[in-house]
């Protein structure tokens, strides 16, 4: 069965998540394996930390 998507889409999900949970964007990088800078550019949305999500 094909799955919708490939598990590498799932680390932006991650590290959105992440972010908006409060870890910090150096913890984030190591986690993922990627730079701060990086971390800061592509995965920290204020929309989505001042969004109302719910609590899994």
């Amino acid at each position: 069965m094909p799955f919708y998507l490939k598990p590498y889409s799932t680390r932006h999900t991650f590290a959105t998540w992440a972010i908006t949970q409060g870890v910090s964007p150096d913890k984030v990088a190591r986690w993922i394996g990627d730079k701060v800078e990086t971390v800061l550019r592509y995965y920290c949305h204020p929309q989505v930390v001042e969004a109302d999500c719910p609590d899994f």
